[in-house]
């Protein structure tokens, strides 16, 4: 087989390539099929995006599942669990995107509390899967480095399954938040697709050269294929650089919910998986102040009947401040370099 260098070099390009060389043609069948975005009213004036096509992030999910299937170890269980809990998620998604289209109203989706229960449903049945992979008591401790020769370790005991959960349900709702505005959200992703790759090459290299300790993660029964998992990333890398040339403003097609919480949740699940949870909580830092803005908007309005803000998410915050669209997400792009710069200090 080729060096894991290779098939991540390969996983990215092929990717990008179906990605780019496909999504006209899935833009010109959602449009045949008047597969379209509708746009709430009360708030951005957005009224020029409607019946752009959406559900484009099960095609998205389609290229990842087949690049990493060919150029990676596919022996191992952690890897189907990844790929499996990406499907389910991205399933919820497209029953909400379907089911919105066929109402034509955002408001006739999946309801919170059915979205909820199939997301931490499908989360627990990952975690028990992933519990029985990792085949040590370990899983339940959080490891966050300081120095080469000092990390804080954390061992949550029966905590841990609610703390995961959190993780993986928490990932894939803050990137469907984040999702709002065109071509804002992949470059986020990507990054944390980055980050969460150096977080196996510095762990993996230090531990080659140096000795170090590799973490929690030493005790998994998977531990050796940890490198396997880069190759996922970088498919996932490679789609959403493809993605984003359609995407970018004007979109002229959305990835939906069927794409944001699959792949939100899928990068959640990986930080459990590497054990790099609290790293993971940096390098996500736009999508976790994103989540925030909403929970303090919507707690502070219920005891006060008074907005923190004027609109939530954040970006809807700033659009209606006088920000021009492309200010907001170039600026929050900007952010979220920012916030893997930091990360970069407690890797390895």
């Amino acid at each position: 087989m080729l060096g894991i260098d290779m098939r991540m070099t390969l996983a990215a390009l092929s990717s990008f390539a179906l990605v780019w060389l496909g999504l006209p043609y899935i833009i010109n069948l959602l449009q045949k099929h008047k597969l379209g975005q509708h746009i709430q009213a009360d708030g951005p004036k957005h009224m020029q995006k409607a019946h752009t096509p959406t559900m484009g992030g099960v095609f998205l999910v389609l290229v990842i599942s087949i690049v990493s299937i060919c150029f990676s170890e596919i022996s191992q269980p952690i890897f189907w669990l990844s790929l499996l809990l990406l499907w389910g998620y991205t399933a919820i998604g497209a029953v909400d995107d379907i089911s919105k289209w066929l109402h034509a109203n955002n408001d006739h989706g999946l309801t919170p509390r059915q979205k909820l229960l199939a997301q931490v449903t499908l989360a627990l049945l990952a975690y028990l899967g992933w519990v029985w992979c990792f085949n040590a008591s370990a899983y339940t401790q959080l490891h966050l480095p300081i120095t080469q020769d000092w990390a804080i370790q954390l061992d949550l005991g029966l905590a841990y399954l609610v703390f995961a959960l959190m993780v993986i349900v928490g990932s894939s709702n803050a990137v469907n938040l984040t999702d709002g505005l065109d071509g804002l959200v992949s470059i986020p992703l990507i990054l944390v697709c980055i980050g969460l790759g150096l977080e196996i090459f510095l762990r993996e290299v230090g531990h080659a050269l140096y000795a170090t300790d590799l973490g929690p993660w030493q005790f998994a029964a998977y531990a050796g294929s940890i490198p396997e998992m880069a190759v996922l990333l970088a498919a996932i890398i490679g789609t959403l650089a493809a993605f984003l040339w359609y995407n970018c403003h004007p979109a002229a097609i959305f990835m939906g919910d069927a794409g944001s919480l699959g792949l939100g949740g899928l990068v959640g699940f990986l930080a459990v998986v590497l054990k790099c949870e609290l790293v993971f909580a940096v390098m996500a830092g736009l999508f976790v102040i994103e989540t925030m803005s909403v929970i303090i908007q919507v707690l502070y309005y219920k005891r006060t009947k008074k907005r923190v803000f004027k609109m939530a998410p954040l970006h809807h915050h700033y659009e209606l401040s006088g920000w021009k669209e492309q200010q907001v997400v170039t600026r929050f792009w900007l952010v979220s370099m920012l916030f893997l710069l930091v990360s970069c200090v407690f890797m390895g």
